[in-house]
């Protein structure tokens, strides 16, 4: 279990991931979005949600007894 845990919390996006998402969220602010680029964003805000979630989970499962979870995990 803290093996899997700490997996999924190295699970991040990319610089470029980073980048691109910036760069959307920007042209977004300025209303200068595309449709296809809205979906792209949209997919954006749902991956990070469920990453969100998942390391939330992985976190309180590496704090239940037994396990050190700022030395166990590499984000922490």
């Amino acid at each position: 279990m803290p093996d899997a845990a700490r997996y999924l919390l190295s699970i991040d996006f990319s610089e470029s991931d980073h980048a691109r998402m910036q760069e959307l969220m920007d042209k977004s602010g300025d209303g200068a979005l595309t449709t296809d680029e809205k979906a792209e964003l949209d997919g954006y805000v749902n991956i990070a949600n469920v990453l969100f979630v998942m390391h939330s989970q992985a976190r309180v499962a590496l704090r239940k007894p037994g396990f050190d979870s700022l030395r166990d995990t590499p984000n922490s």
